[in-house]
């Protein structure tokens, strides 16, 4: 198991439901897990899948146990929930719509299927924004966000600018920002520029809120 090279190079045939069979000690074998259901309560059967650069999970039976991520380890995030998501946009946008809420949440529900990760980030300066970061971005016409236009969008690396209304004003666009003692050095660069520009945010009085979906589809709301 210490030949990381090695066991690296078999990891490129598992594809088409492919795995390699391990048994602690050393790979010795590649082949499916059986049709046959595993009792679950048989504590011997784990899958570790890598998702992303320096990250992995454990699971057993379906079910995520552990998440490692620059080997910092944690337990998985719960999938985030409608409700939880309406109070925290409540929160920042108190005069939201009914309509545009449920809007944002068709975003958020389609964003996971971008496979690389992307950002949604809500301003209630949107346009002004789109127009400040616009020598780092792709700025465009304002447009109704749909949440079919997501996954093309979000296409391009760095986040969608939107305002609480669903209108996109910029795409691919490089957050900015000053360093923040609320980051976290075990999560990636997209989570690090998010928090950060969060700070800038309430240094300028703006209200805002990012959808942080990350490569292995777990969602943050920053």
């Amino acid at each position: 198991m210490r030949n990381c090279r090695g066991i690296r190079k078999l990891l490129e045939v598992c594809t088409s439901g492919l795995h390699l069979l391990c048994d602690s000690s050393g790979i010795y074998g590649i082949g499916k897990r059986s049709t046959i259901d595993h009792p679950s309560a048989q504590q011997d059967l784990f899958v570790v899948d890598f998702t992303g650069h320096y990250k992995w999970k454990l699971s057993h039976t379906g079910q995520d146990l552990m998440v490692v991520a620059y080997g910092q380890p944690q337990l998985p995030q719960k999938p985030i929930d409608e409700e939880g998501f309406r109070r925290k946009m409540y929160a920042q946008f108190e005069e939201i719509e009914c309509e545009n809420l449920a809007e944002l949440w068709a975003l958020v529900c389609e964003a996971p299927k971008q496979q690389h990760g992307t950002m949604i980030v809500v301003s209630d300066r949107g346009e002004e924004e789109s127009k400040r970061l616009g020598a780092q971005s792709t700025p465009i016409e304002p447009i109704h966000l749909l949440s079919e236009l997501i996954v093309p969008m979000s296409s391009i690396d760095g986040a969608i600018l939107i305002d609480p209304r669903c209108v996109c004003y910029a795409i691919g666009v490089i957050l900015d920002g000053v360093a923040s003692e609320t980051g976290d050095s075990a999560r990636g660069a997209r989570y690090n520029s998010a928090v950060r520009y969060i700070d800038y945010a309430k240094a300028q009085g703006h209200r805002c809120v990012i959808v942080l979906v990350s490569e292995d589809g777990s969602i943050d709301i920053v």
